[in-house]
Parts: structure tokens; C-alpha cells; sequence
């Protein structure tokens, strides 16, 4: 597969008041033929959600959806009974197999800024699977 680069100028982007978006491939209302999907990479969005809103309880099926929190701190409720807080440098891995229905608002005091990556897997499962972990902060090395 070759690499191909995706200017920030070049992005999908959707504002609704709480949701500002960044799409580098076709999302939501936002559709380009040249950028739809890449591989099984099917989405790659820079998201920021204003505080105390959030995207209410919706579907997934056969999706893998990487969470990377890179500012705030948000919850997800979902239809399997798991339920967490995801704060900054918090990564959430979430299978979710033949389906679940879940929910994430930003529960914090400041905006949220979080990227989300959704993979289609190689083949369909009835597995979901949540995980979560938290990445400490790499500090620039000063000489």
C-alpha cells in the first residue's frame, strides 16, 4: 500500500456548535471519492465536543473504533454494562462485533479534544471487546 499524504487543508471539516470535526477521509456529511476509506482505515477524525455535550446512545456494528483523548475527559455507557471515564492520554479500543449501542459525553470541565480511528476488521465476529489504557505524557528532551 503506498503512503499518501493528507494536508490539513485538505480536511473535511464539520462544525455544529458542541461537535467541531476534522475528516481525513469521507465522514458523515462530508464526501470526497478520493479519500474514501484507506485500506480498512474507514475513518480518521480530529474531534473537539464542548463541555457536558456528547454524542448520545447509537448503534455500531463490525467496527473497530480507537478513542485517543488528547485533551479533557469523557464517559462511555454502553448496551454490554461496561462503563468508564477516558481522560487525557487515555487510548479506548472498542470491538464491537455482531453490535452494541453505546454513549460519550465530554464529563469534564474543559472542551475535549480526541482523535477517533475506525478500522473495518478482516472478518465479521460476535466478540465485542472494550479496552482501555492511559499513555503517560512523552515530555521533549531539552539539551
Amino acid at each position: 500500500m503506498k503512503s499518501q499524504v493528507f494536508p490539513k487543508s485538505e480536511r473535511g471539516i464539520k462544525d455544529i456548535g458542541w461537535l467541531k470535526s476534522n475528516f481525513y477521509f469521507s465522514f458523515s456529511d462530508y464526501y470526497n471519492p478520493l479519500k474514501s476509506a484507506f485500506g480498512t482505515l474507514f475513518a480518521f477524525n480530529d474531534d473537539y465536543v464542548e463541555t457536558g455535550k456528547g454524542f448520545g446512545i447509537h448503534p455500531h456494528v463490525n467496527m473497530e473504533i480507537i478513542s485517543v483523548l488528547l485533551k479533557g475527559k469523557m464517559n462511555h455507557i454502553d448496551s454490554m454494562g461496561y462503563s468508564t471515564t477516558i481522560e487525557e492520554g487515555g487510548v479506548q479500543i472498542m470491538s464491537a462485533g455482531s453490535g452494541l449501542r453505546h454513549e460519550e459525553y465530554n464529563i469534564g470541565k474543559d472542551d475535549v479534544n480526541f482523535l477517533q480511528i475506525w478500522i473495518l476488521p478482516s472478518c465479521k465476529t460476535s466478540r465485542h471487546v472494550i479496552k482501555c489504557d492511559v499513555f503517560q505524557k512523552i515530555k521533549e528532551r531539552t539539551s
